[in-house]
């Protein structure tokens, strides 16, 4: 069982990483776009 939610948390803490990583690239991408304009 104690396993198991270790890795349960494991799991959320690379979706919560990946989500962030996503965000701070969109958030670059646009900051470049703007300043393109």
């Amino acid at each position: 069982m104690y396993s198991i939610s270790i890795h349960g948390i494991l799991i959320n803490l690379a979706l919560v990483a990946f989500l962030v990583w996503f965000v701070v690239a969109a958030v670059r991408n646009w900051s470049k776009f703007f300043k393109n304009k």
